[in-house]
């Protein structure tokens, strides 16, 4: 109770001291925010950070958890999945064993402190970033290992029951903040301008720029400033990047600007990481996206009757696992095995979880019509994938026509025709000639008007080949992959 008392004065002494800060009008600044346990959520990410790459390394990742070296590497080495599974079970029960009291106290002392601090740290954020939350509502996982984790593209972050009340504090205020301004960026450049890898680098900084803000200070004083946080951190290859951002941050004239800015150096910044150990990671080759991403794919969705969560197939690589197991581009895979897809992150987590040779089964909506496929994993390396974007089949992504296209065109308000969104780099669609902005109105000879019907008729021939007829500039032209 005293600790909810100074905290609630000290918020209303904040507020006072800035009455004079612009949030945003119209825009709530309110999050939700909710604390669970989660045992399963525990030992799900403990085969993520173990069995695929970790910017952290295997070494610092298993010190952060309390996890022995040896079965750590147990853990990633495992030739079966259902081997890996069972050890990080094992290391979770044991701990929900022995600490399950401490866990449940830990969970009941966090919610006493978030419900004061809430309001005003919410605030900070929304008039920070110029917007609202992405998720207006998050759960917070009071977790038996994990010392802080964010969802990338969800609402679920978690924070370890143990540490003194001021690192916890610290540590579930960056991985929100993490979580939001991820998807902040997401929104505005797609994984074809900045890879995943990028924005997360992104994501750890900014959350750290942020919360040296005066009025969010004095809940962590302890907390190393920013300029030199990540020198302490098991993240220290970000410490350049750290300095760079920061100036950008200080000098901004909106946070719009600031993300601008950021996105062309980390465009040209390579995301290392640390462990000398070499692990083989599944690999599908696919090209994937979320429905919900982009407004047009929302409108395929409608158009596909997908309501659920899953990953989008935008395209595959000829020869690779997805493409001896029949997965064609406009598939929309559900689960893999027994195990739900989420959404795309999920399935590149789940599938590099998996060895290579490991045979499973792969749910999919095919056109509004539900398939299961069998598909035997391969393996990632990086050479080989980088040499496969020459095979990525068909290498461009469609959307259905917007009013903004039509505008300044002399074409009919209600045309309908599939647009070229975007095209891979090196791909048979890129030494083809094909341009973003190319008017799709036939494929193999049979007309199109959206995207469905676009990979309806790409797969209609089972190939991997396909003819397009295409208006650019007025000019009807063919092309040919």
């Amino acid at each position: 109770m005293r600790i909810r008392r100074i905290l609630v004065c000290l918020g209303s002494l904040i507020l006072l001291g800035c009455a004079t800060s612009q949030v945003p009008t119209g825009e709530a600044s309110d999050l939700r925010l909710s604390f669970a346990i989660d045992k399963e959520y525990d030992k799900e990410n403990i085969l993520r950070f173990f069995r695929q790459p970790d910017p952290a390394g295997l070494e610092s990742r298993a010190a952060s958890m309390g996890i022995d070296i040896d079965i750590a590497r147990r853990i990633r080495d495992a030739v079966s999945p259902s081997e890996a599974w069972d050890l990080a079970a094992r290391i979770v029960d044991d701990r929900f064993k022995n600490d399950g009291a401490a866990i449940e106290a830990s969970q009941k002392d966090l919610e006493a402190v978030w419900k004061d601090l809430l309001p005003l740290y919410s605030r900070v954020v929304v008039e920070t970033t110029e917007s609202p939350w992405v998720h207006p509502e998050y759960t917070c996982l009071v977790s038996s290992v994990h010392p802080g984790l964010s969802s990338w593209s969800g609402n679920k972050v978690a924070v370890k029951f143990d540490g003194s009340p001021e690192l916890k504090r610290r540590i579930v205020a960056h991985e929100l903040l993490l979580s939001n301004v991820f998807q902040l960026l997401r929104k505005r450049f797609a994984r074809s301008e900045i890879s995943d890898w990028r924005v997360w680098a992104f994501s750890e900084i900014t959350p750290v720029l942020i919360l040296d803000d005066p009025r969010l200070r004095t809940l962590w004083p302890n907390s190393p400033h920013a300029g030199g946080y990540f020198i302490r951190s098991n993240y220290p290859q970000l410490a350049g990047l750290e300095k760079r951002l920061k100036e950008l941050f200080d000098h901004r004239t909106s946070y719009l600007d600031y993300e601008e800015k950021s996105a062309a150096v980390l465009k040209g910044f390579q995301p290392s990481f640390i462990g000398k150990d070499r692990v083989e990671f599944g690999w599908l080759g696919v090209f994937v996206a979320n429905l919900q991403e982009k407004d047009s794919y929302r409108q395929l969705a409608k158009e596909m009757n997908v309501t659920g969560a899953g990953a989008l197939i935008l395209g595959l690589y000829k020869g690779s696992p997805a493409d001896r197991a029949g997965l064609m581009p406009g598939d929309y895979v559900t689960a893999v095995g027994s195990t739900p897809i989420e959404d795309a992150g999920r399935l590149t987590q789940f599938v590099r979880a998996l060895a290579g040779g490991t045979t499973t089964s792969m749910t999919v909506l095919r056109l509004g019509e539900q398939k299961v496929l069998s598909v035997t994993i391969g393996v990632l390396d990086a050479k080989d994938t980088i040499a496969q974007g020459r095979n990525l089949w068909p290498g461009f992504t469609v959307k259905d026509i917007t009013d903004e296209i039509l505008q300044g065109t002399e074409s009919p308000r209600n045309a309908r025709v599939v647009v070229v969104d975007s095209i891979a780099k090196e791909s048979p669609a890129a030494v083809a000639g094909f341009k973003v902005r190319d008017r799709i109105t036939a494929v193999n000879g049979i007309n199109v008007e959206t995207a469905m019907e676009f990979y309806e008729a790409l797969n209609a021939n089972g190939g991997r080949d396909a003819t397009f007829a295409i208006t650019r500039e007025g000019n009807e032209i063919s092309l040919r992959l």
